[in-house]
């Protein structure tokens, strides 16, 4: 048959139709397209599937030579993928492989090989799901907890760890107000607000039965009407820095009040107004109604050396007083109708004496506190109270004889007579003064030693 017969033409025509229809769909295609003889040379590209060809051309892609036999043999759509080397990290593509049937004047069936670069997709998928699982590592690992409440005003979802010793179990489905302090306080409650919220402290009721401090920070949800619809969450328990707040401002607290007492103490000189001014400082730091300090005598016992405020003396403390020693430990007494504090000072290990501090039985009851402050003020009443004995030792020592312990002629004559001729004279009375002088006592001395005379 000639090449101008129509039968030619037809050929020619279908040629042209099939070449124009896969130029088409390469030029249409937004990836990498390739038309592929059997025998793996590229019959024709678009301009994104340049690099693939070349690729191809030099054998670095091995699926497609394999995709490609595969779909021959079934005559087939095949798919797959194939993971390519970049410059900048790995390229993943899907690709997929059209058997396209032998045209007019083709022996070999051709084929269309199209490629989908979703390097991007599978990065940003993997993205998301390590920052999803990031997210979950650091909610169930963090002392934090986040929370969210449904429109019916109920836990809808905790965290993990659960909250404050309860299980998410315990809390989902119930009303946070059944684990707040006095929920009806706070307005609005920051579980159920309408309105962003943050750093709002509350108090809330632990497993078991405890107070805990918790700062929250929520924002409610609402839907595309603005209808609120409920609320989400973080919180955390700060009981603790709170507890050590407190009690570093007792501490402080404490460290003024016993200034003030020392100051009060070492401002004095004389012995006795340095324990009266002490017994003043003491009850009135304290919030006592009086204070009394006792002096240990050796032959006595423990004895009024100062006193302050209502001057009654709680029969209930006498007993504990008595049974103090260097090993006692501040005691709460109740005594009708006071509340009473008992504690023992000393010096050197040595019971030496003892503070009783008192209030009406209505007050509140001693805390922890006051047994730490009146500890630290035992301290320093401890030493005031050596102090009171050893300026009445010096006394004594300059006042008397070492030996007789009469009073010596400066005493006598400088002190005592002018004390007694004074307050005789006050009274209006009279009195006389013998003086005696034996002879030849000095035998006595000489023979049985001055001790004996």
């Amino acid at each position: 048959m000639s090449k101008d017969s129509p039968a030619n033409d037809d050929d020619a025509g279908g040629q042209n139709n099939s070449g124009e229809m896969k130029s088409s769909v390469l030029d249409s295609y937004s990836d990498a397209a390739l038309v592929v003889r059997g025998d793996m040379t590229v019959a024709a590209a678009n301009d994104k599937g340049q690099v693939l060809k070349a690729l191809l051309d030099q054998g670095e892609i091995g699926e497609i030579p394999k995709m490609i036999a595969e779909a021959g043999a079934s005559m087939q759509v095949g798919t797959g993928s194939v993971v390519l080397s970049g410059s900048k990290g790995d390229i993943y593509m899907d690709l997929t492989v059209v058997p396209l049937a032998a045209a007019g004047g083709e022996t070999d069936t051709t084929y269309m090989v199209l490629s989908h670069d979703n390097t991007m997709e599978r990065n940003l998928r993997s993205a998301l799901v390590e920052s999803r699982q990031r997210y979950k590592d650091l909610v169930e690992v963090s002392s934090d907890f986040s929370w969210e409440v449904n429109e019916d005003g109920t836990f809808s979802f905790v965290s993990p760890g659960g909250v404050l010793g309860f299980t998410p179990e315990q809390l989902i489905d119930h009303r946070p107000q059944d684990f707040v302090l006095n929920a009806e306080d706070y307005n609005p409650l920051l579980f159920l607000s309408d309105r962003n919220e943050r750093n709002v402290e509350i108090w809330m009721r632990t497993s078991r039965g405890n107070s805990a401090c918790v700062v929250g920070s929520s924002r409610p949800l609402t839907d595309n009407n603005g209808k609120w619809m409920g609320a989400r969450g973080i919180c955390r328990d700060i009981t603790l820095e709170r507890e050590r707040e407190a009690a570093l401002r007792s501490a402080r607290e404490r460290e003024q009040l016993l200034n003030r007492i020392v100051k009060s103490i070492r401002d004095e000189v004389s012995p006795l107004n340095m324990l009266n001014n002490a017994a003043a400082t003491t009850s009135q730091a304290l919030g006592a109604s009086g204070c009394h300090i006792y002096r240990n005598d050796a032959e006595e016992g423990l004895v009024l050396a100062a006193e302050y405020g209502e001057l009654v003396e709680p029969e209930e403390a006498q007993k504990y007083l008595k049974e103090l020693n260097v090993d006692s430990s501040t005691v709460s007494v109740v005594a009708e109708p006071w509340r009473v504090l008992v504690t023992p000072t000393n010096y050197r290990q040595q019971l030496n004496g003892a503070i009783c501090i008192w209030k009406p039985l209505d007050d509140n009851d001693w805390d922890a506190n006051y047994f730490i402050l009146l500890g630290d003020v035992a301290n320093q009443i401890g030493i005031a109270n050596e102090q009171s004995a050893n300026h009445e030792r010096i006394v004594n020592l300059s006042r008397t004889d070492g030996m007789t312990g009469l009073l010596n002629r400066r005493a006598f004559f400088e002190d005592e007579l002018p004390r007694r001729f004074t307050r005789l004279e006050q009274d209006g009375q009279g009195a006389a003064l013998f003086y005696l002088d034996m002879d030849n006592f000095k035998l006595v001395n000489d023979i049985h030693g001055h001790q004996r005379g």
